[in-house]
C-alpha cells in the first residue's frame, strides 16, 4: 500500500476524495527540524 505525504493545499480532504476516491486518510505526520 503507497503512502501520500502531503502538505499546504494537497491536505484539503475533499480535494483529495476527489481526485482518489478510493483514499483513506490515516492521520497526522511530522518532519522533524525541516525547513521551508
Amino acid at each position: 500500500m503507497p503512502l501520500y505525504f502531503a502538505y499546504g493545499a494537497n491536505m484539503d480532504i475533499a480535494a483529495m476524495r476527489e481526485r482518489c476516491p478510493r483514499s483513506t486518510p490515516l492521520g497526522l505526520a511530522r518532519l522533524p527540524r525541516h525547513r521551508f
